[in-house]
């Protein structure tokens, strides 16, 4: 026995069953079992399965049959349990029944004669699903609307669905489904049930579809909106005469959408408008849309205008009333005091005033606004009712923030609304003393003066409180509280007292009142003092001795200190010398001595004491004079030793004996300054018999004044003798001088002995700048006496416009002094004849008679490129320079013409100098005297030209007195007025883009000239026109004047920090490149300027559009 199950797949269509068969080979008698296949059913129905039992080989007797459904659950299969074959083939019947859909295998197995076989059929239990389409809304009375409705048969499901709805709420809402609907198995239908409502409001819906054969039955649900609409309108009032409006509004209720037409009945004495902006509000779903009606009335009077709205599509319809008010002018006005000041802390008022008009009443709303927003608050009533007459409030602004607000209230009743303001200005108050304040320790009558400055309105007084640190040593009396009226200054002080001499910190505080303004300044005090100290001499007796004493102001002590001495018996002393009297400058030294002698050999202590004035310092020192019997020396030094640098120079060292003195002497050398000489000297002589002599041989590579001290020690007595030595070196000086090219000019060569140089000093000029010939120098070596003066001069030519600089350098003799000085010789880049001028750039160098003017394409479509900007020149600015030789003193007017479109450029664009001069080949002003000269006009825009076009000019007019040099040089700088313009373009000509009229030709001229009575002079340049286009990003760099840069390396970057492209500027400053782009792409710009800096801008294009980058650096 086999069994075979065999598939069928439909096409068109993916319909597909199958059925089982079994193969029985018998040898002997035996049956054979089948079942027909498939019994299918809808849910709640029952299917249908044939059983054959078929005998083979004679077979006869009973077949008990056995059945197994799987799953083997929700259907019941209902077959035989047997049947008997007698003489042929047998049938019974399946009758499967199910309420659970699905696909059921059901196999019956026949059992008889010893045999077993079995049979297989399959049962789709059908079934379908319904879905509704939702939300669905429409405008209540509108006809066309339905619930969509789709029905889905499921395994297999057969027959028709009969549609019902039932709707919640109950009532307003019809909903009619069609007749039963056919399915065929596993099809999928559409149906629709239509919709009718003329009330507003939301619905739900659950259609139900119950199918047949069987019971199958399911629903689904749907939203239905009834769409309508809300109407009101504003009842506006006025004065009669005037026109009035009522605000009508119209929302959308229930996903209404569609227009509302708007109609109105106008009773008789008023007149109305057309509603405005239309009598059709569109209204979006659940939206709002106004309208407004306008009406006047010559009558007091209100009147009731009916206002009705007709919905489309549908037949929804409302309205209402809008009542029109005309009344006589029933108002009020807002009054409120200004200012209402007062002090930072304090609190100040303002006084609101409500007055009716023509029997207002009622509630009056107040709205308070601050300018500026923070710092103050205005603290005013939120309203004033009005009864009988008129009604006031109070503001009473506060702040502790100074400053000036401005308050402003508005006032909303009765349909009016009024605004007034006040303003407050919050006082304040500044404090500054005077510093720093100096007085001598016990003085009296110093004082910390303190300033006192009202703003914004502070008025009051000011208390004033000194805290110093230290805390003790100073005492500071500060006066009774100040007073002080709006934004006055006025002056206090703080009286000082001290006899502690030191450095205080005095801080004032003032304290304003009324209010809580609080501010402090610091003061230095110096509490001046001095001090004493006198040096103990000694000597044989009978002589005369002093003693220095010295006196040192400290803390800044000013004045006087008065000397005075005790002197002890056997001691006579001179009065102090050269005064008792010592004055100190503030930190200064003073100095006084005293001389004494005694006959004998004793040592006397002298008391010095010094009081100070002004004030009541007072302090005392001691100083000692010690005589001796005489055995002593003198020592004296010849002076000056003077010598060249580098040279010595000598000095005799004299030690002559006092009586007996024999021995060694030590000598101590201290040279005045310290470094940049060497003495030389001997460090020790020896006396025998009489006056013994040795030699200072001082050297120096370093001129200057040096003084040599020399302390001779020996036999318990030190004397010291000194000599002057001049390091003698020289100055040189050149002049620079200026002429015409070709023209031989000289230099004046100056020689200056300093630190009494005496001498020769050989003069060389080599090497030479190339392109200056040189005869030599008119005297070379050039002699110095000490201190003296000598000169040479130096003769030069050139035939090239420049400033060349000569070195000139003079060597000394004897010695090693060496000097260098420059000298600068101009030869002009023009002819200067009585009347000149000649055209630079903004820097006053030559360029030549022609420059760029360069234009690149403007953000625009790259394809299309017909738009460009002019963007700079080159040079970027330019100089008209005229030059005038006349005789000092005399008037002269210069006449100068300027031609379009050149305006001036800066704040002084005319200038008038006396002199010049050339540095590389460029112009250097010199001794602007442009006070002295009358300019107009001072300035020219493209407006002053009376043709905006090429060939019309504008006249600057300078008129003045020729200055002492004889010359006047006058110069107007200039810029190209197109730039930043736009253009097109046709051939190099750029081009009106309106009309395409040429505007500014290539090769185009300009005539500059200057006239000064009969003499003319002429300069023409002629503009070169560059174009610069199809990129997508481009820039122009250029220097601070203007003039574009060559050779700066750019690099272009995407949006990643990736390196697109480099490359540099070419002639004209301009760099441009062409990266990939599509849709909108952003990069990073970087120029590398040769001082390392790197400038970045960031850029953002679109597709097939130029993005156009300017911007100006310094390089």
């Amino acid at each position: 026995m086999f069994p075979v199950t065999i598939a069928g797949a439909g096409s068109p269509g993916t319909a597909s069953h199958s059925a089982p068969a079994v193969f029985t080979f018998t040898v002997g008698t035996d049956f054979a079992i089948t079942a027909s296949s498939p019994a299918d059913f809808n849910t709640g129905a029952t299917g249908s399965s044939t059983i054959t039992i078929t005998p083979s080989g004679g077979f006869t007797g009973a077949v008990n049959l056995a059945t197994v459904v799987s799953p083997s659950t929700g259907l019941a299969a209902n077959c035989p349990t047997s049947l008997t074959v007698v003489s042929g083939a047998v049938t019974g019947t399946c009758a499967p029944s199910s309420s659970t859909p699905g696909t059921y295998l059901v196999t019956i197995t026949g059992t008889g004669g010893g045999h077993t076989h079995s049979a297989t059929f399959i049962s789709h239990v059908g079934d379908f699903s319904i879905s509704a389409g939702s939300p669905v809304n429409f405008n209540s009375g509108a006809t066309g609307s339905a619930i969509s409705v789709s029905l889905t048969s499921t395994f297999n499901f057969a027959g028709t669905i009969s549609l019902t709805a039932v709707t919640s709420p109950a009532t307003g809402l019809t909903v009619t489904c069609p007749a039963p609907v056919s399915t065929t198995a596993n099809a999928t239908v559409a149906a629709s049930c239509t919709l009718a409502s003329t009330t507003a409001g939301t619905y739900g819906v659950t259609i139900t579809g119950a199918g047949s054969p069987g019971t199958a039955s399911h629903s689904a649900a749907s939203t239905v909106h009834v769409g309508d609409f809300t109407i009101s309108a504003t009842s506006p009032s006025g004065a009669v005469g005037s026109s009035i409006s009522s605000t009508i509004t119209l929302t959308s209720t229930f996903n209404f959408v569609g227009t509302v037409a708007l109609g109105d009945t106008v009773p008789a004495g008023l007149t109305c408008q057309s509603f405005s902006p239309s009598a059709a509000v569109s209204l979006a779903t659940n939206g709002t849309g106004t309208a407004n009606l306008s009406c006047t009335s010559t009558t007091v009077n209100a009147f009731n205008v009916n206002i009705s709205g007709v919905g489309s599509p549908g037949t929804a319809s409302h309205s209402t009333t809008a009542t029109f008010t005309f009344t006589g002018v029933v108002d009020y006005t807002i009054g409120v005091s200004s200012p209402a000041d007062f002090n930072t802390g304090a609190t100040g008022s303002s006084t609101i005033t409500i007055t009716p008009l023509n029997g207002f009443m009622g509630t009056v709303t107040l709205t308070t606004v601050i300018s500026p927003s923070t710092g103050l608050t205005a603290n005013c009533p939120t309203s004033l009712t009005v009864t009988t007459g008129v009604v006031t409030g109070t503001c009473s602004p506060s702040s502790s923030a100074p400053g000036t607000y401005g308050i402003s209230i508005s006032a909303s009743g009765g349909g009016h609304t009024h605004t007034n303001s006040f303003a407050s200005h919050v006082g304040d108050f500044s404090i500054s003393v005077g510093g720093p304040v100096n007085f001598n320790s016990g003085a009296t009558g110093s004082a910390i003066s303190v300033s006192l400055a009202s703003t914004f309105n502070f008025a009051g007084t000011v208390s004033l409180a000194a805290v110093n640190i230290p805390a003790t040593g100073l005492t500071v009396t500060c006066p009774a509280p100040v007073s002080i009226t709006a934004n006055a200054t006025v002056a206090a002080s703080c009286s000082l007292a001290s006899t502690a001499a030191g450095t205080y910190g005095a801080t004032i505080t003032g304290i304003g009142s009324p209010g809580t303004a609080s501010h402090f300044a610091v003061a230095t005090v110096h509490v001046g003092d001095f001090s004493i100290s006198a040096t103990s001499p000694s000597g044989a007796t009978s002589t005369s001795i002093s003693s220095s004493i010295t006196l040192t102001s400290t803390f800044n002590f000013v004045g006087s200190v008065a000397l005075g001495d005790t002197v002890p018996s056997g001691l006579t002393c001179q009065p102090f010398s050269p005064t008792a009297t010592v004055p100190l400058s503030a930190n200064g030294t003073g100095m006084a001595s005293i001389s004494c002698t005694s006959t004998t050999a004793n040592a006397f202590i002298v008391g010095i004491n010094g009081v100070g004035s002004p004030g009541t310092a007072s302090h005392s020192t001691t100083a000692t004079f010690t005589f001796t019997g005489l055995v002593d020396f003198t020592i004296s030094a010849t002076s000056p030793a003077d010598f060249n640098t580098g040279t010595t120079g000598s000095s005799t060292i004299t030690i002559t004996p006092i009586g007996s003195f024999t021995g060694a002497v030590t000598l101590t050398t201290v040279v005045s300054p310290s470094t940049g000489l060497t003495a030389n000297c001997a460090t020790s002589l020896t006396v025998t018999s009489g006056a013994v002599t040795g030699t200072c041989t001082p050297s120096s590579s370093t001129p200057g004044t040096y003084t040599v001290s020399i302390t001779a020690t020996g036999g318990g007595r030190t004397h010291t003798a000194s000599f002057v030595s001049h390091v003698g070196d020289f100055t040189i000086s050149a002049t620079s001088p200026s002429g015409a090219t070709g023209t031989s000019m000289s230099s004046t060569i100056t020689l200056t002995s300093t630190f009494n140089f005496v001498g020769s000093v050989a003069l060389s000029d080599t090497p030479l700048p190339a392109g200056l010939t040189c005869n030599p120098f008119t005297v070379t070596p050039v002699s110095l006496a000490a201190n003296g003066t000598g000169t040479s001069s130096l003769s030069c030519t050139s035939t090239t416009a420049n400033a060349f600089t000569v070195t000139i350098t003079g060597t000394g003799s004897p010695g090693t002094a060496s000097q260098s000085t420059t000298a600068t010789f101009t030869f002009a880049i023009v002819s200067i004849g009585q009347l000149s001028s000649v055209v630079t750039d903004g820097s006053l160098c030559g360029f030549g008679d022609q420059f760029h003017l360069i234009f690149v394409q403007s953000n625009a479509k790259s394809k299309l490129a017909s738009g460009f900007t002019l963007a700079a020149s080159n040079p970027g600015q330019f100089a008209y320079n005229v030059f005038f030789n006349g005789t000092a003193g005399t008037p002269v007017t210069l006449s100068m013409s300027v031609p379009y479109p050149f305006v001036t450029q800066g704040t002084n664009p005319v200038q008038v100098f006396s002199n010049f001069g050339l540095q590389s080949g460029c112009f250097v002003p010199i001794n602007n005297v442009s006070n002295s000269f009358a300019i107009t006009p001072a300035a020219i825009a493209l407006t002053d030209y009376s043709a905006q076009a090429l060939g019309s000019t504008v006249t600057i007019t300078v008129s003045g007195s020729v200055p002492s040099s004889g010359m006047v040089y006058l110069t107007v700088h200039l810029n190209y007025g197109l730039k930043g313009s736009s253009f097109g373009k046709s051939d190099d000509n750029a081009t009106n883009p309106g009309t395409g009229q040429v505007v500014i030709p290539d090769d185009a001229t300009y005539s500059f000239s200057v006239s000064a009575s009969s003499l003319t002079d002429t300069q023409t340049i002629v503009s070169d026109n560059v174009f610069k286009q199809d990129r997508v990003v481009a820039g122009i760099i250029t220097d601070q004047m203007g003039s574009p840069v060559a050779n700066i390396s750019v690099s272009l970057f995407d949006s990643g920090g990736n390196l697109v492209a480099m490359a540099f500027t070419d002639a004209d400053g301009f760099v441009g490149f062409h990266p990939h782009i599509s849709g909108k792409s952003t990069f990073t710009v970087e120029s590398s300027l040769p001082d390392g800096t790197i400038i970045s801008q960031v850029v953002t294009v679109r597709h097939h559009h130029l993005e156009f980058s300017s911007f100006s650096v310094t390089v």
